[in-house]
This record gives structure tokens, C-alpha cells and sequence, in this order.
């Protein structure tokens, strides 16, 4: 009975209340939620300001980008051999894993000036410069002193340093945390001096350290540091991101043939397709999916536009990525069309309850319904992820690493990144839910195999999440895609729409809310109320009409 409250209701809302209070207490006892840092974008790039105005560069009016980073790869190696709480213990100030790495290019010129300051000292870690050129050739004891003064000056005592390598035009051997080095004046060679860590002064497992220093001539080019880990590591997990692609392109080809069954059921099935609530709902994921991509252009900028290039080049990098997006963002609205119509008329045909159309007067009533079941059945996959991951960390080895590329940090508009679980909730709850499910239940009758298929296929593509080994997500998301299509069977789509947005939107909330400061929690609470505001707002646009039957005010 999806219009009035039935005992399943009864039995959601005591879960609801039961998964809110044991995930506010998983979550409060879980020092990852509540890490925060005490530099935000802003103080780092004042920071990197700063520090280049004390070297005599002055960065106003120049273009800049701030992100917030991580070495993945030691971050993976700690996370595997269980050595974060030694890690921080050991003492890591002026080397961290996790780092802002501030870039600030000439308007109209290659030159660039890097810095990476760690997040929670505000202190400068690294730095890197193309603007200076090299006055003279310096012996080779002149050179390393010099390459001393700069570890000095950023509190790093060495030692001794070696000549790792001598070129001509030497790139940055992490050119995936730093730009490359343009060419430099063939009068003059670079040299690169390294300071290896011992064991007896600093290791943890097989992650070993080292510093570098680059130098033309007599300037210093770059102060730098490296972590090292096994070389096994590495190989393992190069593997792991090669299967997780795998599976991610079966996630790909499997939703194509979902997309091509609906698109030849558009015509095969003879019920009437809801092509009005279609198409709104397919521009809606059309404008979403652009504005949520578009808000990640610090992150795409570093990605596909070459730091330092002039610019018109940036101009012509972003022309390029917002084509690409908008194509991307048409292709995606065009399938939803498709599979909403097709799936829309299937419901017809299995239980015209599982969805509500737009031009029905009970809209708005199922509407608010929907968002507070929705919230009830959020805390409950809240709690059964928590207790998932409890069994996978302690029991299984499994574990994560840190990921920042979809952080609120890199966004352009850190408020508009609500928008990313209505575009994942619009998107995937239409696709594998309201057609996947849908069709398969009406072809098929099997409610277990209705469930499980689409389960899969939507499981694989989230494959490529920094969650170790790689098929954890898959088993996790296919036993939480079996539970998802049950609740759509039983409440219907609007309700595991609004549990999708809510499960997503809370947490991103969470870091924000237990973060500290005011800025902070305003946007948590801006994040976690959305849903609430969105789903209640569009809930008015229709009458509030009551559905027959139902006396008490709906919940």
C-alpha cells in the first residue's frame, strides 16, 4: 500500500529512527568523518601568495588554481599494511601524504609557480618555479650548498646529497604532483640532488623517503620530497586500476544494452509512456550532469590543460572541455529520455503504484511521501554500509584511499555540490531501478533476478572508487542494488529517488558538520537540508490534494 501508512511503513520508520542513531554514533566514533584541517583553500593560497612575494615574485593578477592532494600511492601502501596511527605518530611535518598544491601561472606567458603546504601547519613543503633564469655555472661544491640552503629553508636538515641525475632539460620525476619543467637554457645543465632517508632515521613497513633538489646554473628550480613504496605495490596495484577500468567498461557496455532494450520497447509496448514527465526529468539530468562536471574545472584544468601555458591556451582548453561535457551531457539527458518513457510504460504493465506520473493529481501528496520514506530508508543504508565496511576492514583486509578528486575542496562552487547526488540519484535510479528492474520483473516475473541484474551492472561501474581489493564495491553495491530494487518494488521510485539523494547528500555533509567551523557546518547544513527543500518545493508546485482513503496529514 503505497498511499496510506501500512505496517512496512511502521516497520521503515522504526528502522529510519534506529539507522539515524546508530550511524550519528558510528559516524562520531569514526575519526575519518570527523578529520579536519586547519588551512582551507583560501589561507593556502594566502600562504603561497606569500611565500613567492618573500622571493620576489609578486602573484597579482595572475590565474591560480587550488587543489587539495594526496600521494595516492603511499597513501594505498599505508592504508594496506594498517600504518595511518604510526604514520602520524612517526611524525610527518614538512612532508605530508595529503597536501593543497597552490599553482599560479602568468596571464599571458609559460612561467608558473608551484607550492604544495601542508593543511594542517599551513607550513610550505615543496616549490617549484620556471620564471628565473640561471646567471652562472656553479662548482660542484657551490651547487650543493646551495641545494642544502634550500632544505635548510624549509626545516629540513640533511646530511649530505648526491647527484641522482644531469641533463639538459630534466623533467619532474612526479609530474603527476608537479608540472613539468620547460626546457631550460642549453648553456646550462640541471642537475637533480637526492637525499635518501636511512631505515634507522625514518621508515615505515617498506615506505622509505627521499628529498630532491633541482638546480640550473645557480638558481634553484625545485625543493621537493618522495615517497617510496615497493616496487610489488606497485605493480599490484597498477593491476588493480587495470581491472577496475575492465569493469568499469563492462558497467559501460551492459548499460548500453539496458539503453538499447528500452529504446526498442519504446515502440514494441503498447502502453501509453509518460513522454512529458520524461522529458523534464532527461533535461534535468541533462543540466545537472553538465553543471556538476563543469564545477569540477580546477581538477579537469590540471588534468587536461598543461600548467604554465599561455593564456589563450587555457581558453581554448576549457572551449574544449565544456564541448566535451555538453555532448557528454546530451548523450546522457538523450538515454534517460529513453529509458524514463520505456519505463514509465512498464510500470503499467507491473504495478502502476511504483510510479507516480507528473500530470496526476496525487503528484505532490506521493511527492513529500517519498522524501520522508526516502530519509527513513537513507539511515537505514547508512547503518548496512557502516556494518559492511566494519566486516570488510577487520575481517577481510579491505581498505581505502584517500580520494580527492570529488572533493568540495577542488570544486569551483563548493555549494552547488549537492547537485552531484540529484544528478547520481536521477540518473542511476531510472536506469537500473525504474526501467532495469522494471523490465526484467515484467519479462521475467522473478523479483530476485529483476533485482539482481541491474544490481550488477550499476555495481561494476563504480568499480574504479579507491576501495581495496577492487571488487569489494561490486559485492557491496550488488547486495545493496538487490535491497534498492526491493524497496522500489515495494515503495516505489520516487521513494529510493529521495533515499539515493539523502544517502548521498549526507555524507557529503558529514565532514562539514563535524568540521568545526561555522563556514563549515552552514554548508553541512546546506548539503543535508537540500534534499528536504528541493522535495518539498516541486511537492507544492502540484495541489495538495489528498490521496482517497487517507484522513491524517501525510508524512
Amino acid at each position: 500500500m503505497r498511499g496510506g501508512k501500512s505496517i512496512k511503513d511502521r516497520y521503515l520508520w522504526v528502522g529510519g529512527i534506529l539507522g539515524l542513531l546508530l550511524f550519528l554514533v558510528t559516524s562520531w566514533s569514526d575519526p575519518s568523518v570527523r578529520q579536519t584541517y586547519a588551512v582551507d583553500s583560501e589561507g593556502a593560497a594566502a600562504k603561497a601568495a606569500a611565500f613567492w612575494k618573500e622571493h620576489g615574485v609578486d602573484t597579482a593578477g595572475y590565474t591560480s588554481t587550488v587543489l587539495m592532494q594526496n600521494d595516492q600511492l603511499a597513501d594505498g601502501y599505508l592504508g594496506q599494511q594498517n600504518l595511518q596511527q604510526e604514520f602520524v605518530k612517526k611524525g610527518y611535518s614538512g612532508r605530508p601524504i595529503v597536501y593543497w598544491t597552490v599553482t599560479y601561472n602568468e596571464p599571458n606567458g609559460r612561467n608558473h609557480w608551484t607550492t604544495k603546504i601542508d593543511p594542517d601547519t599551513g607550513q610550505i613543503v615543496t616549490w617549484q618555479r620556471t620564471d628565473a633564469a640561471p646567471a652562472q655555472n656553479l662548482e660542484e661544491a657551490a651547487r650543493k650548498q646551495l641545494a642544502m640552503q634550500a632544505l635548510t629553508a624549509l626545516g629540513v636538515q640533511v646530511p649530505d646529497l648526491t647527484v641522482a641525475t644531469e641533463t639538459s632539460s630534466l623533467k619532474s620525476k612526479r609530474s603527476g604532483d608537479l608540472p613539468a619543467l620547460p626546457k631550460d637554457d642549453p648553456n646550462f645543465r640541471t642537475y637533480l640532488y637526492e637525499y635518501k632517508v636511512p631505515a634507522s632515521e625514518w621508515q615505515l613497513g617498506d615506505l622509505t623517503l627521499s628529498y630532491e633538489v633541482r638546480i640550473t646554473g645557480d638558481l634553484v628550480r625545485q625543493v621537493s620530497y618522495t615517497y617510496q613504496t615497493p616496487v610489488s605495490f606497485q605493480t599490484w596495484h597498477d593491476r588493480q586500476e587495470k581491472i577496475g577500468m575492465i569493469l568499469t567498461g563492462l558497467s559501460l557496455f551492459f548499460t548500453f544494452v539496458l539503453f538499447v532494450l528500452a529504446f526498442v520497447f519504446l515502440f514494441l509496448n503498447k502502453q501509453k509512456k509518460p513522454w512529458w514527465s520524461a522529458l523534464w526529468m532527461s533535461l534535468l539530468v541533462t543540466g545537472l550532469f553538465a553543471l556538476s562536471n563543469l564545477n569540477e574545472w580546477p581538477t579537469l584544468r590540471q588534468q587536461f590543460v598543461e600548467a604554465g601555458s599561455t593564456g589563450a591556451a587555457q581558453t581554448i582548453g576549457f572551449v574544449v572541455v565544456l564541448v566535451v561535457v555538453a555532448i557528454l551531457a546530451v548523450l546522457v539527458g538523450g538515454a534517460s529520455y529513453v529509458l524514463i518513457a520505456t519505463g514509465g510504460g512498464l510500470v503499467k504493465e507491473v504495478n502502476p503504484k511504483l510510479w507516480t506520473p507528473w500530470r496526476s493529481p496525487e503528484w505532490g501528496v506521493c511527492l513529500r511521501r517519498a522524501m520522508w520514506r526516502g530519509w527513513a530508508l537513507c539511515f537505514i543504508w547508512l547503518t548496512l554500509q557502516n556494518a559492511f565496511y566494519w566486516v570488510a576492514q577487520h575481517v577481510f583486509g579491505v581498505w581505502f584511499e584517500n580520494d580527492f578528486s570529488m572533493s568540495p575542496s577542488n570544486m569551483t562552487f563548493p555549494l552547488l555540490m549537492p547537485l552531484m547526488a540529484w544528478m547520481a540519484g536521477l540518473q542511476e535510479e531510472t536506469t537500473y531501478r525504474l526501467f532495469g528492474v522494471t523490465f526484467f520483473k515484467r519479462y521475467w516475473k522473478s523479483s530476485f533476478l529483476a533485482c539482481l541484474l541491474p544490481a550488477m551492472v550499476w555495481a561494476l561501474g563504480h568499480s574504479l572508487y579507491p576501495i581495496y581489493p577492487v571488487y569489494t564495491r561490486f559485492i557491496e553495491l550488488t547486495l545493496f542494488g538487490l535491497l534498492i530494487g526491493y524497496c522500489y518494488l515495494t515503495w516505489g521510485f520516487e521513494t529510493v529517488l529521495f533515499a539515493h539523494v539523502a544517502f548521498d547528500a549526507v555524507q557529503m555533509a558529514l565532514p562539514f558538520l563535524f568540521g568545526g567551523n561555522g563556514k563549515e557546518i552552514a554548508i553541512g547544513v546546506l548539503y543535508l537540508v537540500s534534499p528536504i527543500v528541493i522535495g518539498w518545493g516541486l511537492s507544492l508546485v502540484k495541489s495538495r490534494k489528498r490521496l482517497p482513503g487517507t484522513e491524517s496529514p501525510p508524512l
